[in-house]
């Protein structure tokens, strides 16, 4: 085996390197073209003669949020796949890894940026020939730290496809973490958007790239949180009762506004439990088996947030430290990876923590179980989310209240109804709106951008009307 590997590495790594050397003229982005073009699907159509063509990266970070931008009868989107859009770092860094959102602006190594700037006229060649292929008239992606995405955004505008961004984050921010996150991206990132229009979600995230001069105002645009769309514009409905199904949305040691010093495992956890939620995490865990356990006629799901070996492994540990066998030996109580939306409407009740499930599950009228107890009641209380609307929640301050709430929505009890004008205002402070009309606002942003651009090219018209006409209030 080892021969294999070794010979492999012998063949394979020069030929590839090979490879990226005769891509890597400028001339040769017309093939880089073709290949990524043959890769591309037809995420949605249209018969509207208006309607834009919008090449959308990283499909798979936001599904929900595509599939509801394709319900605009205005727009026309291309999917480019994942590893389709990352071939160009290799092309021009190899095997070299991406430096992270706290070092990409701080590095001054002429090498370095000249690769960059090299790679960014690569884009802007690639884009060009896609234009003219596709009609393109712009392109999106969901976040505006995604370093993979750099290199197109920075084409973009040069080739006539002007780059917005949906920025799909801080959607459970409240204004306690604001200054210091504006400190953090301003000062210690000193992170530029690079694109052509930034739209995001609510006024927190307005504010904070706003103050931390990551996009002036006239960029920014609030839209609301598209994947929010398809939850509040349909009556959400009654949960199946064949079985009873409750779902724990398992949060991590360092979910929520963390900076941790202590020795990472995965992303959301310690690997020594030694900082954030540690107790929170197990007592929450084990309480939810425990109750599996006493009702097997019930179905009992698990969801991470990163449905991968090393989050599973540590409920399993918790579990099986706490109760004294494995997670495996309760059959109705399993880990899954079905959406969020989805896991919501088959249950009574869902338990979350500082994510975006909380709004999810409480816009799908569903109860939401918030654990504030241990670490979130003491040393880390003021790491916990939604301070101003507990009330929205059912707030469990023990892990034996957690368990009386469970036990209760089991036997059909409602904990319960939040009043609407209060869930409105919880809505359109963090998804940026309650009507359920995200995607459209998106849409106008990006065909403002479009014809801000034509009107450039056109000189008809001066890049301030695009700036007083494009704002799409939110």
């Amino acid at each position: 085996m080892q021969k294999s590997r070794s010979l492999r590495d012998i063949v394979v790594g020069p030929v590839r390197r090979l490879i990226r050397a005769a891509l890597r003229p400028l001339p040769m982005s017309i093939v880089f073209a073709y290949a990524m073009k043959r890769r591309l699907t037809l995420l949605s159509d249209s018969k509207d003669p208006g309607a834009l063509t919008v090449l959308a990266f990283d499909p798979n970070r936001w599904t929900q949020d595509l599939l509801a931008l394709a319900k605009v009868a205005n727009v026309r989107i291309y999917a480019v796949p994942f590893a389709v859009s990352t071939r160009i770092h290799t092309l021009f860094f190899g095997s070299d890894p991406m430096p992270g959102i706290a070092d990409y602006f701080l590095i001054t190594d002429p090498e370095i940026l000249a690769k960059r700037e090299a790679q960014a006229r690569y884009a802007t060649a690639v884009l060009a020939h896609l234009k003219r292929w596709l009609k393109l008239d712009c392109a999106a992606n969901p976040a505006i730290h995604y370093i993979v995405d750099f290199p197109w955004m920075s084409g973009g505008e040069n080739a006539g496809v002007p780059f917005v961004t949906a920025h799909k984050e801080f959607t459970v921010l409240d204004d306690r973490q604001v200054r210091e996150r504006i400190d953090r991206w301003k000062n210690r990132y000193r992170f530029k958007f690079l694109g052509t229009r930034l739209a995001v979600t609510n006024a927190i995230a307005e504010k904070l790239f706003t103050e931390a001069d990551v996009a002036p105002l006239p960029k920014v645009t609030r839209t609301g949180l598209l994947r929010f769309d398809n939850l509040l514009r349909a009556a959400p409905p009654v949960p199946p009762r064949d079985p009873v199904t409750v779902t724990l949305f398992s949060f991590g040691h360092l979910t929520g506004p963390f900076d941790s010093k202590a020795e990472p495992h995965g992303h959301y956890f310690t690997k020594h439990d030694d900082d954030g939620f540690v107790e929170l995490f197990k007592d929450t865990h084990v309480a939810f088996a425990e109750i599996a356990r006493a009702n097997p006629q019930a179905q009992f799901l698990i969801k991470p947030k990163n449905v991968e070996r090393w989050w599973i492994e540590k409920i399993e540990w918790a579990v099986e430290e706490g109760l004294g066998v494995p997670l495996s030996a309760i059959p109705n109580c399993r880990v899954v990876a079905d959406p969020a939306p989805d896991l919501i409407r088959r249950s009574v009740a869902a338990i979350g923590l500082n994510s975006t499930v909380v709004l999810e599950t409480a816009a799908l009228d569903r109860d939401l179980i918030m654990p504030v107890f241990a670490e979130a009641a003491g040393k880390y209380a003021d790491k916990v989310y939604f301070p101003h609307f507990r009330d929205v929640f059912s707030v469990a301050n023990s892990r034996a209240e957690l368990s009386a709430m469970v036990n209760r929505v089991l036997k059909g009890e409602r904990l319960k109804v939040p009043a609407s004008d209060r869930l409105h205002a919880m809505l359109d402070e963090y998804v940026g709106n309650h009507d359920g009309h995200s995607a459209e606002r998106l849409a106008a942003v990006l065909h403002d951008v479009v014809r801000g651009r034509q009107s450039l090219q056109s000189e008809t018209a001066p890049l301030a009307a695009d700036n007083a006409a494009g704002r799409v209030a939110a």
